[in-house]
């Protein structure tokens, strides 16, 4: 199989790789910055994994009627929190001047979460992607327009962020990237635009890792492995782009983000993620373990301990569909549960969220198409007697829980309101209200639903797209 491959010559290189725009003298200020953290108890981010401290950039001229691209920027490691304090804001600092000064010229919001420890645990990279979502709630976003980048520690965490919610981002840039020990996927990355970036003399990250990562993708492509160094230091085969900095250390961001060629590159990619189809389900599951894998053939929509409080933010950004799709549905908390459980024997269906007495749980499930119909399904169990009281956009119905096994409560025909959301509200019927998990499925409008043949459902479909 022929590979696709563009290699420059040295001078052709220099232009891409050496020179760039100037740049005005501007510091990345951390004032010009909000904070965004995620903080499940609402009482100042701490030294946990279920947090997450973040600064955003906003350009200064916001017009709430224009869509922005979005940016995440993942740090290195002398920015932790372990090392500079959790909610620091250590990650805006010089490393990012020139970033933050094209985010301010080029007019994109800017991302920058603050980890404790480290990138490479799958519950951190799932909360950025629930800030990501986040942003799209309070800011008009162009959807097809969130790009990822970082270096050193967060250059190889922009390769794990990528690879687990690979269907959002239209581009990424790594710079110098370390392994966190996250399994390379290369075969759900490996068409996404991807440019990675590593000098030569680099004592620190060494230059094999981003070798074995072009490599990786190359593989997937069914294309094999390059010889090292590639002519002038530079390959693109399309869609995977690799620099060289020969004689170049570990600090080449400044470099590599002072290049308008990186912004021109980048910032026009695009990726539409497709609305929810006919026929297309997303599991949502709840509660204080995690499902890691399958479960019944099926993939589930998990959450981990702690989130039943994170009221203010979704818990489960970018859902993927039962058969692995993914998706830009969110799930939402709304009001907070009470408490949680916890079964790691069968987390699908073992653990849930609470609450009781008057207290109300609230949840939503955002992202869907305006004025479409749904069919929502809730399920709870327990091992006492008692009955969960749902409410899907104001239609009420109580489920028994008592060692409930298989009865769940069917809202059908749920109409998505005019911002592409549903509302479930959770309450106490008798003894305690509880949800382990509910899914939503995307069906016929009620008027269309027996006289929908099968050349008007696909044209149903392609109108989601």
């Amino acid at each position: 199989m022929q590979s696709s491959v563009t290699f420059l010559s040295a001078g052709m290189v220099c232009a891409v790789v050496c020179g760039h725009a100037a740049l005005d003298a501007r510091a990345a200020d951390p004032t010009k910055f909000i904070q965004f953290n995620f903080d499940r108890y609402n009482n100042g981010v701490e030294a946990n994994s279920n947090d997450l401290a973040g600064r955003l950039f906003v350009p200064q001229d916001y017009d709430p009627n224009k869509k922005y691209a979005v940016v995440t920027f993942l740090h290195g490691l002398g920015e932790t929190g372990a090392n500079s304090g959790v909610n620091s804001g250590a990650q805006i600092n010089s490393n990012i001047n020139n970033l933050f000064n094209k985010a301010a010229s080029e007019g994109f919001i800017l991302y920058a979460p603050q980890v404790y420890s480290g990138w490479g645990v799958t519950d951190n990279l799932d909360l950025v992607a629930n800030q990501i979502a986040r942003i799209t709630r309070q800011y008009n976003v162009d959807h097809d327009r969130f790009y990822l980048t970082g270096l050193s520690l967060g250059g190889g965490g922009t390769m794990d962020l990528l690879g687990r919610y690979n269907h959002i981002f239209a581009g990424a840039v790594n710079i110098c990237g370390s392994d966190n020990g996250v399994a390379l996927q290369p075969a759900k990355i490996k068409d996404t635009p991807l440019w990675i970036h590593h000098g030569t003399s680099d004592g620190t990250v060494n230059v094999s890792f981003s070798r074995n990562r072009v490599n990786a993708i190359r593989n997937a492509k069914g294309l094999s492995n390059l010889s090292y160094p590639v002519p002038g230091n530079f390959y693109d085969d399309g869609t995977l782009r690799y620099t060289e900095y020969p004689g170049s250390g570990h600090n080449i961001w400044s470099e590599v983000y002072g290049q308008q060629a990186v912004y021109d590159w980048l910032l026009p990619k695009k990726k539409t993620v497709a609305d929810l189809q006919l026929g297309e389900t997303i599991k949502f599951d709840v509660g204080g373990t995690k499902v890691t894998g399958l479960v019944d053939g099926q993939t589930w929509n998990s959450t981990n301990y702690g989130l039943h409080l994170s009221v203010g933010a979704p818990v489960l950004a970018f859902a993927s569909t039962v058969d692995g799709k993914g998706t830009r549905v969110h799930l939402e908390l709304t009001r907070a549960f009470g408490w949680e459980t916890a079964s790691v024997s069968n987390p699908a269906k073992g653990d849930g969220w609470a609450v009781g007495g008057s207290d109300v749980g609230g949840l939503k499930i955002s992202g869907l198409v305006p004025g479409a119909a749904y069919d929502v399904e809730l399920f709870a169990t327990g091992t006492t007697n008692g009955a969960s009281r749902f409410t899907v956009n104001g239609v009420t119905q109580d489920l028994n829980y008592f060692n409930n096994v298989a009865n769940t409560s069917l809202f059908s025909s749920v109409i998505a309101d005019a911002t592409g959301a549903i509302a479930i509200d959770v309450r106490v019927a008798s003894g305690v209200g509880q949800i382990n998990w509910l899914s939503v499925t995307a069906v016929p409008e009620p008027a269309m639903l027996g006289v929908v043949a099968p050349a008007a459902l696909a044209a149903l479909r392609r109108r989601r797209r």
